[in-house]
Order: C-alpha cells, then sequence, then structure tokens
C-alpha cells in the first residue's frame, strides 16, 4: 500500500490549495452562480468556455476538453511535474514535505535542483560585489555610460567577473562543489575535467531570474572592441536555464507593477533594452532574451493581462522575429499590438535620442498584428511594375482570407486599394474569390462533419471516463476491482494499457512509469470519496461492462473481416450475455430502489 502519510500530506496540500484562489492568481476569474468562468488559458478563444467548480475543486475547458485539480492546473501553468506542482503548492501552504519511500527521486532531483540555485545564488552575489571594487571601475564606468546607474545595477543584480578563479574560489568556500558549478553552468572545464575556470571572465554579468526570484544563469557582456569575442554569452543550458523558456526582467517588473495598474507587458529584445524602458517609467517591460516568443513565454505573459505590446528591434532580424512572436501570441488567446520603431533603432537607442514621452506616443500609436504584417508585406514589395503588384496583391490576400471576421478584413481594403491605384471593390472580389471553393465545400459538408466529429468526440470522452473510472479502481485495489482472466481489456489509452497489463498498484506506479507518463494520469490521484461504496461498485462495473463489451465489438468486427465465423458466433453469445446480465443487475437495483 501507499506511504499512508506521504498520501495524507498530499491531501493536506490538495485541502489548503483552493483551486479559485490559484487560477485567479493566473486569470481574470468572472463568477456566474457558483461556478467562475474564464478564456481557457489552454488554447486560443474569445468566449469563456473554462469552468471552474469551486463546490468540487475541478476545471473543465468546453472548448478543448481539458479538465483536472489543482494540482493539473499548476502542473499546465507553469510547465512542471506533478510532484513539483505539489511542492509549490505545499510551499505556498507553509506545508514541509515529508521524505517517504514514495518520493525519494522526486527529492533527490528537487535537491539537486536547490543545490544548483544555491551556487548560483552564490556566484550572483559575488559578480555583484565585484563590481563595486576600485580595481574594477571601468566596468562600473561601462554601465554609467550606458545610462544604467547604480540604482538599476541593485535592481537587476548586474556584476563584474574580474579573474579566471575568482568565482571557483569564492563558492569552493561554501561547500560548493566543482560538479554542482559545472551544472549550474557557471564554469567551463578542461576535455580531462581536472580544471575548471569562469565561464563569464571579463564580462559584466546580468543575473537572470526566473517568475519565483531564483537566480538561473548569466548573460555576459563583454567590453571589448573585438570581431573575434562574442558580444553577448548565456549561460549554457542546465537543468534550470532553457533560453526559449525565459523572460527576461519580469521578477523586477513583477515587484515595480505590484499594486500599479498596467495595460499589458511590453515585451523588448534584449537586457540592455529592458533596463532602459525600466528606467524611463515604463514598468511593465520584460525582455525575451533575443529569441522569438515561444509557447512558454505566452504562457507567463498570460498572467499579466490579455495586451501584449512587441518592442523587438527594428532591423530585419527583428522584424521577423515580431512576425513569428504575433502568430505565437495571437495563438495563446493575446491582444497583440506593435510598437514600430524608427530607424531600425531598439528602444535603448530610441530612449537615448528621444526620450520617454516620444517612447509614450510611440506606444499610443502602436498598431494591431495584421496591420504589422501588411505594412512588412508592403515594404517587402517592388510595386513600381504590374508584376510587383500582382505579387503584392496575392500576398495580402493570403494573409486576408485566414481572419476569420469579415469587418476586420473590410477595413484594410482601402489602403490596399490605394497602394495599387485600383478600386477597393477589385480587392474585395479577388479576396472572396479565393474564399468561394472553401465556402462551398464547407456549406456541403459541414452538417456531415460536424455530426461525425461531435460523435467521434462524445464517444472518445466517454470510453476516457470509462478507462479512467476502471483504472482508478485497480490501482486503489478495490475490492470489486477484479482482474478477470480469459476477459482482458485493450485500453485506447497506452499509460492505461501499461497499469492494467502490468497489474500496477498505486504505490508502484511512480517506480514504474516515467515522468511525462506520471504527468499525464495525474488526475487518476484523485479518488472521488464523496459517493458511497455500493454506489462506487456500481460504477465501476457500469464501466467495465461498458468496456468489455466494446472490446469484444471490435474483435467480433474483425473477426467477420477474417471469416472467423466459430470466434464470431463466440463473441457474440459472450455480448449478448454480458448486456442480459447488465440489463438484469440494472431493473434488480432500480426495484430496490423503488421498495
Amino acid at each position: 500500500m501507499q506511504n499512508k502519510s506521504f498520501t495524507e500530506f498530499v491531501d493536506s496540500v490538495r485541502n489548503a490549495s483552493n483551486l479559485v484562489d490559484i487560477a485567479r492568481s493566473y486569470l481574470p476569474l468572472r463568477q456566474k452562480g457558483k461556478n467562475f468562468w474564464a478564456c481557457c488559458p489552454f488554447h486560443s478563444e474569445n468566449t469563456a468556455s473554462f469552468v471552474i467548480n469551486g463546490e468540487k475543486q475541478f476545471y473543465h475547458c468546453f472548448g478543448c476538453g481539458e479538465s483536472g485539480n489543482v494540482f493539473t492546473f499548476v502542473m499546465k501553468m507553469e510547465n512542471l511535474s506533478w510532484y513539483d506542482a505539489m511542492a509549490m503548492l505545499a510551499k505556498k501552504a507553509n506545508l514541509e514535505i515529508p521524505h517517504t519511500e514514495d518520493n525519494q527521486e522526486w527529492l533527490k532531483m528537487r535537491q539537486k535542483r536547490d543545490r544548483l540555485y544555491q551556487a548560483l545564488m552564490l556566484a550572483r552575489d559575488f559578480y555583484c560585489r565585484n563590481l563595486f571594487l576600485p580595481q574594477n571601475q571601468k566596468a562600473l564606468d561601462y554601465l554609467h555610460q550606458r545610462g544604467i546607474d547604480d540604482d538599476l545595477i541593485k535592481k537587476f543584480h548586474i556584476g563584474y567577473s574580474d579573474s579566471w578563479q575568482g568565482v571557483v574560489d569564492e563558492l569552493k568556500q561554501h561547500g560548493i562543489s566543482y560538479e554542482t558549478m559545472y551544472a549550474a553552468g557557471i564554469v567551463t572545464k578542461s576535455d580531462d575535467g581536472k580544471r575548471v575556470w569562469d565561464a563569464q571572465f571579463e564580462r559584466v554579468t546580468f543575473s537572470i531570474h526566473d517568475v519565483y526570484g531564483n537566480c538561473i544563469g548569466f548573460t555576459g557582456r563583454t567590453m571589448k572592441k573585438d570581431d573575434n569575442i562574442a558580444k553577448y554569452k548565456n549561460t549554457a543550458e542546465t537543468l534550470v536555464f532553457n533560453k526559449s523558456n525565459i523572460v527576461y526582467g519580469v521578477d523586477v517588473m513583477k515587484e515595480l507593477s505590484r499594486n500599479r495598474h498596467t495595460n499589458g507587458l511590453i515585451v523588448v529584445e534584449g537586457n540592455v533594452d529592458e533596463i532602459a524602458m525600466i528606467k524611463h517609467g515604463f514598468v511593465n517591460t520584460v525582455a525575451c532574451m533575443g529569441t522569438a516568443l515561444t509557447k512558454f513565454h505566452a504562457g507567463i505573459m498570460k498572467r499579466f493581462g490579455e495586451n501584449v505590446y512587441l518592442c523587438l528591434d527594428g532591423d530585419s532580424a527583428g522584424q521577423k522575429a515580431t512576425l513569428k512572436s504575433i502568430d505565437t501570441l495571437q495563438d495563446a488567446g493575446l491582444m497583440v499590438k506593435v510598437i514600430v520603431l524608427p530607424d531600425g533603432q531598439d528602444p535603448d537607442e530610441f530612449l537615448s535620442t528621444h526620450g520617454t514621452e516620444a517612447m509614450q506616443k510611440m506606444i499610443d500609436n502602436s498598431v494591431g498584428g495584421l496591420e504589422f504584417k501588411l505594412n512588412y508585406i508592403k515594404q517587402q514589395s517592388d510595386l513600381k511594375d504590374k508584376v510587383g503588384k500582382t505579387a503584392y496583391l496575392n500576398r495580402v490576400v493570403e494573409l486576408l482570407i485566414n481572419v476569420p471576421n469579415p469587418a476586420e478584413r473590410e477595413l484594410y481594403l482601402k489602403d490596399i486599394a490605394d497602394t495599387l491605384g485600383i478600386e477597393k471593390e477589385v480587392v474585395r472580389n479577388t479576396i472572396n474569390l479565393r474564399l468561394q471553393p472553401e465556402e462551398k465545400e464547407n456549406t456541403i459538408s459541414s452538417v456531415i462533419k460536424s455530426h461525425n466529429n461531435t460523435k467521434i468526440l462524445n464517444n472518445n470522452n466517454i470510453n476516457h471516463e470509462r478507462e479512467e473510472k476502471v483504472i482508478r479502481g485497480f490501482l486503489y485495489e478495490q475490492p470489486y476491482a477484479k482482474f478477470d482472466p480469459g476477459n482482458e481489456i485493450t485500453f485506447n489509452n497506452p499509460i492505461f494499457q501499461k497499469i492494467y497489463s502490468q497489474h500496477l498498484k498505486l504505490n508502484e506506479i511512480d517506480d514504474k512509469l516515467d515522468e511525462k507518463e506520471l504527468q499525464e494520469i495525474a488526475a487518476l490521484r484523485d479518488f472521488n470519496q464523496e459517493l458511497t461504496i455500493e454506489e462506487q461498485e456500481k460504477e465501476w462495473r457500469d464501466c467495465y461492462h461498458g468496456l468489455l463489451i466494446e472490446d469484444w465489438t471490435r474483435k467480433k468486427i474483425l473477426a467477420i473481416k477474417n471469416g472467423d465465423m466459430n470466434e464470431v458466433n463466440r463473441l457474440s453469445l459472450l455480448i449478448k450475455g454480458k448486456k442480459i446480465i447488465k440489463r438484469s443487475t440494472e431493473e434488480y437495483a432500480n426495484g430496490n430502489k423503488t421498495n
């Protein structure tokens, strides 16, 4: 049996973590009766279909089908394993995780991460102290010349590495091993592994923190004017540092924006741009570390509002990153606007030249994502002759036919027509001609497709619920849940099939399943105790019989195709017998209720 103390601890965490309160820290919720509604954080939508039942502490999205409890919600929102989500909620509730046989492996991994965080925090503080030493005045002067004063230096934990071995010696004094320094990306080591040295030697260090304030790595900026040396150097990929998941400055932004109304986030490209924006009062600014935004970035940003203002560099690479980022953010259900800076400038350059008021005007005059794309196509097109104009028309039409709202398309027709020197009606007709084949096909098949898709979706949902209830009975070793040799079930869910085939119990799955599989079945750890034991048994048997009948029916169809009439007759008798038993059981139960 599963260790009782850990099971009780998980129950304590669940009871202390109100799903409505937890979800409210990520989403704007609107109460309707006993339930709370929001636009789903797991797919793009404009109408709220995500509901939280505060009484029963579960969520469900009627749009994409996602559902679960407080643990699965945090897992998905934070991209965490079940154990890490549980630990995060435990920390919020001031509950200490017990050491048991069930969680030893996870605790080891957790302790390893904690050692990395400790090493990185010590390195950060060492670099910060170093910066203000007299011999490192050149690094401090460099930052001051860039407009970064001492207050900003301390706020963003900026430092300096002045020697190959300084940080190594500092960390050794605190008991940090070479292995941990290397695993944290603080040092580089020789091929034979016998020598290590500071990975950020002779660089100004910009500390990078996650959304919880943990130091996870560094960006090092060289002061040397040497084309053979990379201007910026990030910490290597580690257990805690993944560049495509990092939102730089989110910890500072959270602190400065506390109790202040901000209209969404401003996203810039690099560390210095972020610091310049904060310096000029745009406290709702974060940076994407010079990469196009990912779904993970979008998920973090969605916690701070529905609007995102992209202000990436104005050069060619920055514009391409903007185009990709628009799609990523819109797919996450965010409203996107683009701040277009002149002459290919980045935010730091623009603010240095024009100041705060000019930047505010640029924000006020920002354009929507679609308008930016149309303008980009126009800038990239040769409109001097008919060939170029035709190519331009084809590109904008290709873009507009994917805009579902006809009214939104209509807003841009005049500008396109004026660019080409043609009537607006011509552009509209061109779009309509491209849309007609799709609309015709949709008209003919939409009812059939809708019916079939609904039927398939409903069947899939029913089968998944049946499979989940049956597997849960086996996992919890309920007295009515018995393996029936000779009447084995084939589960659609491969993880359920693995549990069933290996006769796994709840206290065995952590050892037998990998982390991804455990995340996918996290909801199985919740067991509905609201039903009586009789009701639980009836529900389990109904689901079990339903799955058996469905499995036999599939096998019968296969036997018919193969011409195996003996197997067809055998399965027909089994199906008929099981249906009679099921019907008799229901009639008996209903009769007892009546009496």
